[in-house]
């Protein structure tokens, strides 16, 4: 049975009170996703049945379990959705120099459009 409006509101000022309104990754407000960084056996499986059930079970466990949960703005949230599966095929080591190369191709473009925009 589907809630109401009210307590949809609710959970989701619940939800907003353990997990802010900020992304935390880029800090937008807008758009806020919660994306499960663990899912539990027997807890999270709700996420496959989808529709409004699904999501009044994701806000009820990101209260109970905030430990699971880090919140995200869409575009953030479908950037990691996006890398997941490339890096669960990495190894550690592999995992690590992508990391690196990230955070040096990073500097270097934020480097290069300061230098552009003087």
């Amino acid at each position: 049975m589907a809630l109401s409006k009210d307590s949809m509101n609710a959970l989701r000022a619940q939800s907003q009170k353990v997990h802010g309104v900020n992304c935390k990754v880029c800090g937008s407000d807008r758009h806020p996703q919660l994306h499960h960084v663990n899912y539990m056996a027997g807890v999270s499986d709700y996420r496959r049945s989808g529709g409004q059930y699904a999501h009044t079970r994701r806000l009820r466990e990101s209260i109970s379990h905030p430990e699971n949960f880090v919140l995200l703005c869409a575009g953030c949230h479908t950037a990691i959705e996006t890398m997941i599966p490339r890096l669960l095929k990495l190894t550690p080591q592999e995992a690590t120099r992508l990391v690196g190369v990230m955070n040096t191709t990073v500097k270097n473009r934020r480097g290069r459009e300061q230098c552009e925009d003087e």
